[in-house]
């Protein structure tokens, strides 16, 4: 049996600049964000994320899309 992952990401762009992380040991980068617990919002995990991961306070502006894969 397949489990799903879903994912909550977001976009931060200052100087023209884009936020990207990047974890120890692998090539790929991605957008901040992560998992989507249960019962939670995308936006709540988004903001939950990034306050965990970054440290920062954060308010969810636009959904911008989404993406099945």
């Amino acid at each position: 049996m397949q489990t799903f992952h879903h994912l909550a990401r977001g976009i931060f762009i200052k100087d023209k600049k884009v936020l990207l992380a990047k974890a120890e040991g692998y090539n790929n980068t991605f957008l901040p964000g992560g998992h989507i617990e249960f019962g939670e919002s995308a936006k709540e995990a988004l903001v939950r994320e990034i306050e965990e991961e970054l440290g920062i306070e954060s308010i969810v502006v636009n959904f911008i899309g989404l993406v099945e894969h």
